[in-house]
Formats: C-alpha cells, structure tokens, sequence
C-alpha cells in the first residue's frame, strides 16, 4: 500500500460490497465488522459508534442513544443490523460463560474480553483492504459516503 489516502466518497458498489463483506466477516473476534454495519446504517461519528455502550442500545426498536451532548440523541438503525448486534452479544456472553478467566461483559459494545476496542485507524485499514484499495480509506471517508448517499442512511 503506497502513503496515499483516499478523499472522494464510496460509491455505491463498494458500499455495498462493504456492508456484505461487514456481514460475512463478523465475529467476535472481528468487533469491526458490527461497527461497520453500524456506520453504514446510520453515518455515526466513530466516537458515536466506538462509545456505545449496550446500556445506550435499544435492540427492540433498532436505536441507540449518544449521550455526552446537551440533549441525548437517538438514531436509527436497521433491523438487519440490529440482528447481528443482537448475535454479538450473546456471543460476548457465551465467551465469558466458557472463559477460564473472570471477564464481565465489556461495558463497550465494541469491546473484546480483555478491553481492546477497534481504532479509527484500525477500521480504515478494514475498508482499505476490504475495498481491495492501493489507497488508504479513512473511515472519515466511509461515514462522509454514507451521509451523501440517501440509499445508505435509510433505515
């Protein structure tokens, strides 16, 4: 990969080749995958997404709340995604079940048992090789994508 970084917009195509790829890679062991899901349905900031706490997250009606504001805000996300949150936590559950060691459920949404969450930089690598890029994708550039393109911030 060459020291370049992408600044147009995604196009449709790779937004979606994005989402599906987000889809099939999605583990536990792969936190970047839901929170790309994330991005995509909503166009969240990464702090937004990245701070979400299952305590903000409202399953039943796909919206979580970002606090830290004046007025907390809800947005929306789609039920699709709320179906592969849902699969995470109880994957997140099921690994502390199984754990030798004594792990809680991390209070971060996107969060591994032993408290390391995803970076800014980490997830741009993600769509960056994901996207089959020579250039490197910030996920400025994905959520700047989502916010102008109608097709994607549907709910």
């Amino acid at each position: 990969m060459q020291n370049k970084l992408r600044t147009d917009l995604l196009t449709s195509d790779e937004l979606s080749l994005l989402k599906t790829a987000s889809k099939l890679k999605a583990s536990i062991k792969r936190m970047y995958s839901y929170e790309t899901l994330l991005e995509i349905d909503t166009g969240a900031k990464f702090d937004e997404i990245n701070d979400l706490t299952w305590n903000n997250l409202d399953l039943p009606h796909n919206t979580f709340t970002v606090r830290g504001q004046i007025k907390p805000k809800k947005v929306r996300f789609s039920k699709d995604t709320s179906t592969y949150l849902s699969v995470l936590k109880m994957a997140q559950e099921q690994a502390i079940k199984h754990s030798r060691a004594v792990f809680n459920v991390p209070p971060y949404i996107f969060e591994d048992i032993h408290g390391i969450r995803p970076t800014e930089l980490y997830m741009g690598f993600f769509i960056t090789e994901t996207l089959n890029s020579s250039v490197y994708i910030p996920f400025e550039c994905l959520r700047n994508s989502i916010l102008d393109n109608p097709k994607f911030s549907d709910k």
